[in-house]
């Protein structure tokens, strides 16, 4: 909840899995294994050495890519726990 608001989201929103190691693995199975969420993506900053996960792309958080204009949710499934905010924080600008 921010600023009082929720944001609702449907099976068909799409949602970006940031980390596609073994901890956005597991995200991805959650979320579209067993609930069936749109994933169409990850974010990784090693996206040079994992291209694919899933047949999904993976992207370089410093390379461009598009984000969809609708509302785009990324899960941010990475171990440490003390970048999240520093990861949010660059999404955002960009």
């Amino acid at each position: 909840m921010e600023n009082g608001k929720y944001l609702e989201i449907d099976f068909n929103t799409p949602i970006i899995i940031y980390g596609a190691a073994s901890n956005g693995m597991k995200g991805y199975a959650s979320l579209h294994g067993k609930n069936n969420y749109n994933v169409i993506g990850f974010i990784d900053k090693r996206a040079s050495e994992i291209s694919e996960q899933y047949g999904l792309p993976v992207w370089d958080p410093e390379g461009s890519f598009l984000l969809p204009k609708e509302t785009c949710v990324v899960c941010i499934c990475i171990k440490n726990v003390f970048e999240h905010e520093f990861i949010v924080s660059d999404l955002i600008q960009k």
